[in-house]
């Protein structure tokens, strides 16, 4: 019982701190407001590096095309594919003209892939600010204007925006929100828009809109070239030149499916959890035991308590407050709809979700580790670290 009351009372400790956490995070964050027409609006540069994503580049490309930004133009650099993301956009550039298709060149020695792409996007991109888009992305109409005036009032050099996620599968419906939703709780405190703290920063790749002079000044995407996180990296470039970087919560116009099944999770995830936790063993400890005393240990004490529980006051009360801790991240997570909205029977599911985090954040640390690498997009990266 003494044990019970422990492990109790730690994971009640923790809880606190993550539902705490994760209530200012939606307090602080400031959300994208739509905005009006925009006047004497620059071009705008929208740049979709795009790999065998003929499940998804038509929806995106088209979501882009209806933009109300009076002034932009697009370019999908094809890199590599090897499905039907050619021809779908092939047929895409022949409806309109504001859609260029780069083909993408062999991957040089010393880069990563996606980083090559938005590399080659950028040579060819004439506007005075860039959107760097993830194929996987659908956008509002009004998003592109929104994110742009948010920049000139803010006067910041780096807009990102927290997306909605879609989720179509049981398995995404399960591991996603826990995934996403600890994430909510790593800046509780906004630290990544703010000038004070350079080192602490917080972007999202699938929607980063960057003012052109500032990204060349920092190196663009060449300084990023051996990155799985090269948006992370490029908004601390950003930050460490004095530039004003703003994370947002633009759930009301952008969502992205990021995966479709659990191998895919499992295998995404992977490919950058390990350095999200900045290839920190004692981070990667942290990560662990929060995420197993926060969605797991709960229901584990509930039905020890209760295996143990007969007339006792100390069982019930045991029983009582492993029942609180079991509801209070589920209420968080709905109050945080928004991100990752999912029926409520999903709910029930947040353990395994859970374990599965556990079982993600361990698999990277191993591939990371022992530098057999990663394989993302049909290719393989190699001790990420050495590549030069």
């Amino acid at each position: 019982m003494i044990l019970l009351w422990a492990a109790t009372l730690l994971a009640a400790i923790c809880v606190v701190i993550i539902v705490v956490r994760v209530a200012i995070f939606s307090h602080l964050c400031p959300r994208l407001v739509l905005a009006d027409e925009i006047s004497n609006a620059p071009l705008i540069s929208v740049i979709v590096p795009a790999r065998n994503e003929a499940a998804n580049i038509e929806r995106c490309v088209r979501s882009l095309l209806k933009q109300s930004y009076p002034n932009f133009e697009i370019i999908v650099v094809d890199d590599g594919s090897a499905d039907a993301t050619p021809e779908i956009l092939a047929r895409l550039a022949a409806e309109s003209s504001r859609l260029r298709v780069a083909i993408g060149r062999p991957l040089p020695s010393g880069w990563l892939g996606k980083p090559y792409a938005v590399y080659q996007g950028v040579q060819c991109a004439r506007g005075d600010w860039l959107l760097f888009v993830d194929a996987d992305v659908m956008l509002h109409p009004s998003v592109l204007s929104s994110a742009y005036r948010a920049a000139e009032d803010n006067q910041a050099a780096l807009i990102s925006l927290w997306v909605r996620q879609e989720l179509g599968t049981r398995w995404e419906r399960i591991v996603q929100p826990v995934i996403v939703g600890l994430n909510h709780a790593v800046d509780p405190f906004q630290r990544s828009s703010s000038p004070r703290h350079p080192d602490a920063v917080c972007a999202n790749g699938q929607f980063m809109l960057v003012e052109r002079q500032a990204y060349d000044q920092v190196g663009g995407h060449m300084a990023v070239r051996n990155e799985l996180v090269e948006d992370q990296k490029l908004s601390w470039h950003f930050k460490h030149a004095g530039y004003r970087v703003l994370m947002l919560d633009g759930t009301w116009g952008v969502s992205t499916r990021m995966y479709t099944s659990l191998r895919g999770i499992w295998e995404g995830w992977s490919k950058s959890n390990f350095l999200m936790l900045g290839r920190s063993y004692l981070v990667v400890l942290a990560a662990i035991l929060t995420t197993y005393i926060v969605t797991v240990s709960p229901a584990v004490l509930f039905i020890c308590a209760l295996l143990l529980h007969t007339s006792g006051d100390q069982a019930s009360r045991l029983l009582l407050i492993n029942l609180l801790l079991i509801i209070a991240p589920l209420v968080t997570r709905w109050r945080m709809r928004k991100y990752f909205p999912t029926p409520l029977s999903d709910y029930l599911w947040n353990p395994i979700g859970g374990l599965i985090f556990i079982g993600i954040i361990l698999n990277s640390a191993y591939w990371h580790t022992c530098q057999r690498g990663v394989v993302w997009k049909g290719r393989r990266y190699r001790d990420v670290d050495s590549v030069a």
